[in-house]
């Protein structure tokens, strides 16, 4: 009557069934059946056995019953819930939710609309969150190894959980030869019993199977923290670098390499370091269980050797500065003629990380071949010590030990003078929006000054134009309106909070075009409630990106990504930043040089649009500071203009004239393509969608072929002896 409340409360009340339960029903099952067999075997009466086999059977139903998944049976939004959420322990245990996966798989080409949803504690959200708060709590100054104890603290629970089925993994581990003793003692003894080799075949298979799910379920657990962990980590590192003033950074690509290369290792380390306590216990249990048997001439200890792996992450490291450079500079590259220089470069840098990782692979082969030497001679070396001591070896002593000595196989591998920043709410109109008094400004603590004196004010609703060379320091003063450069002896002021910026290097996540532009700072798509359908449509056609939306397959739900063959020029991005940013209709819009990658006809419609006598910004009393190296004499508009030269900004007139009086002549004109109608084709069939991209893919390739095709690369016979490797018996 219990387990039918308990299970009808948790049906209730849990998108998945009792664990508790489950469990329960399953380790009193197998008891009832062993005491059903021998109830059979030695009771007269047979209504006692009857009953304990009805018994017996309806807690094999309820385990059926508590097996199966609860998805169909939720409601509202728990049904999108993925499988594994809704799974009971055996489910889970035995990764069934995952046949229908495989299922999909076997009968056509996967992608990403097949896959379930991310378990919630798997989600990099809350994840991040739990590392951040742990981290937050560090020692100060940090230790060493300060970074693993607080990974440690933040996923307690999951790493303790893991300690369970690891040590049901050791505890059948070691059952292994004491079982391989007693079937060669009962073969051995004439007058054995039936009963006791019936009894000795349930033994063997509830060690092995305990062995499967033990480390199945061990599995599971550390391959869900390794999730966890780079989903932490990856976010971690995305922040930090959020938050780095511009121009600090000398190596952006030492991020990316963060990120993916170095996060590897640590992942991988961090298995080492999780099978670290649990190797420990195995080889002193072997150890012990050894010299009992054999004596202590069996205990060997061998070294290991290190690697190359810095030498060769550094060298990648490279390759990828370069490789990024080149990307973001992929037009020009292009218009100097320039591209077969660049990918000899990128070659040679690939043929170098190779060379460097080479050494570091020969260290993992060193290694491996000294790890395995041992345990491939270590049987024969065993018996060898052990006969010479003078002891009779009897098969039952030789097989057990074999026993300890493979299980030990798997055991031994293994600056407080900066002025602040001022935000207020304005209630009085004639307070400016900016405002710098004799400010000396540097873009980080230890570089030197770059702007000095700097006095300029920006009225409410004004159009600034800031207009100098490149590396004048035009970028410097943006971020110190944003906080993130180090202002001196002086004082700043911003009357405005959260004001949108447009950097010369954009950033956008990634997602949809419409979710970049309305979205936030993640890839997550715009709920339709905070959709604003005729602000999304003013913003397309001020930003001119209607006839780009009108080439692309999929329109404005063309996926953005980050790298060659996202099929959106620079320019195309950069309206979608500048889209993105006006679209949040902040009161303070900073441009920095946006406009530098437009063509001529391109820029002049965005700015009659935004930043015209009747432009969306202007109706909007918007308040907008644009620097730009351009020589821009005047925008008849603009209310103040102002000039950085030598690191000093002197203010000019605004003079009356045309929008572009000495701008020198654009590399790429919008009236070329119409000119050269060819390239214009061209640059439509570059605008490739993914859904294209995965058609174009498609291809009759099964497992055979997969096989066939690295077998015929690493050559038939190495293929055949790693498979041989992997498959040898255990025995």
């Amino acid at each position: 009557m219990e387990v039918l409340i308990l299970s009808w409360v948790e049906d209730e009340r849990s998108v998945r069934h009792s664990s508790l339960l489950a469990i329960y029903l399953l380790f009193t099952l197998l008891f009832d059946i062993v005491q059903t067999r021998t109830l059979w075997l030695s009771y007269g009466n047979l209504l006692v056995p009857s009953l304990f086999t009805a018994n017996v059977a309806v807690k094999t139903a309820m385990v059926l019953f508590e097996s199966l998944g609860k998805q169909k049976h939720l409601i509202g939004f728990y049904q999108d819930l993925p499988p594994e959420s809704t799974s009971g322990i055996v489910n889970r245990s035995f990764m069934w939710w995952l046949n229908r996966l495989f299922s999909t798989g076997f009968r056509s080409l996967l992608t990403t609309e097949d896959l379930d949803y991310l378990d919630k504690p798997l989600e990099s959200a809350g994840t991040a969150r739990q590392a951040s708060k742990a981290w937050a709590l560090r020692h100060h100054p940090e230790r060493r190894f300060e970074f693993p104890w607080q990974i440690g603290r933040a996923f307690k629970g999951t790493l303790a959980l893991m300690v369970i089925p690891r040590l049901f993994l050791i505890g059948f581990t070691f059952s292994q030869p004491f079982l391989v003793a007693s079937v060669l003692n009962w073969l051995d003894d004439p007058r054995s019993e039936s009963n006791a080799g019936y009894g000795l075949i349930g033994a063997t298979l509830l060690i092995y199977l305990g062995m499967a799910l033990s480390n199945l379920i061990y599995d599971q657990m550390l391959y869900r923290f390794m999730t966890m962990f780079r989903g932490a980590a990856s976010s971690m590192i995305y922040e930090h670098a959020l938050h780095i003033p511009g121009g600090t950074l000398e190596d952006r690509s030492a991020t990316i390499t963060l990120m993916t290369t170095d996060v590897d290792r640590i992942i991988d380390s961090l298995i080492t370091l999780n099978e670290f306590w649990a190797r420990t216990i195995e080889v002193g249990i072997g150890i012990v269980l050894l010299a009992l048997r054999l004596g202590g001439g069996s205990i060997y200890i061998s070294k290991h050797i290190g690697g190359y792996q810095k030498i060769w992450v550094d060298a990648m490291q490279q390759r990828i500065a370069i490789t990024r450079s080149m990307l973001d500079g992929i037009q020009t590259v292009k218009a100097t003629g320039l591209s077969q220089t660049f990918i000899q470069l990128v070659q040679r840098k690939r043929v170098h990380e190779t060379h460097q990782m080479a050494k570091y692979r020969w260290s993992v082969v060193w290694k491996n071949m000294i790890h395995n030497l041992p345990w491939a001679l270590a049987p024969a070396l065993t018996f060898i010590v052990y006969a010479a001591q003078g002891n009779e070896l009897n098969p039952t002593k030789a097989f057990s030990t074999e026993g300890f000595v493979r299980t030990r196989e798997t055991e031994v591998d293994a600056s407080p003078h900066i002025t602040e920043m001022q935000y207020m709410t304005f209630n009085d109109l004639q307070i400016p929006v900016i405002s710098m008094e004799h400010l000396d400004i540097r873009p980080s603590p230890s570089a030197k000054i770059v702007l000095k004196d700097v006095n300029f004010e920006v009225p409410l609703g004004s159009l600034i134009i800031i207009q100098g060379p490149v590396g004048s320091g035009k970028s410097t003063l943006l971020r110190a309106i944003l906080g993130q450069a180090v202002c001196e002896t002086g004082s700043a002021k911003v009357t405005i909070r959260q004001p949108a910026f447009c950097a010369q290097t954009l950033w956008l996540p990634t997602g949809t075009i419409r979710d970049a532009i309305c979205g936030g700072f993640s890839a997550d798509p715009v709920k339709e409630d905070a959709f604003d359908k005729n602000w999304y449509a003013t913003i397309l056609h001020a930003c001119a990106l209607n006839s780009d939306l009108d080439l692309l397959p999929e329109g404005d739900a063309t996926r953005i990504r980050h790298g060659s063959g996202h099929g959106l020029s620079g320019g195309q991005m950069h309206r979608i930043a500048l889209a993105r940013a006006v679209y949040a209709r902040r009161k303070l819009l900073l441009l920095d040089d946006i406009f530098s990658a437009l063509d001529r006809k391109t820029k002049t419609t965005i700015i009659a649009r935004l930043l015209g006598v009747d432009g969306l910004l202007r109706t909007a009393n918007s308040t907008i500071v644009l620097v730009t190296h351009e020589t821009v004499e005047q925008l008849p508009c603009a209310h103040q203009l102002y000039v950085l030269s030598d690191g000093r900004l002197h203010r000019e007139e605004p003079r009356e004239g045309n929008v572009y009086q000495e701008m020198g002549p654009d590399p790429v004109e919008a009236e070329e393509l119409t000119e050269f109608p060819e390239l214009a084709t061209e640059d439509k069939a570059a605008m490739i969608s993914d859904a294209n991209e995965i058609d174009g893919l498609r291809r009759a390739a099964g497992d055979s072929a997969v096989y066939k095709y690295y077998s015929r690369y690493v050559g038939w016979t190495n293929a055949m002896i790693c498979f041989l490797r992997d498959n040898e018996c255990p025995c």
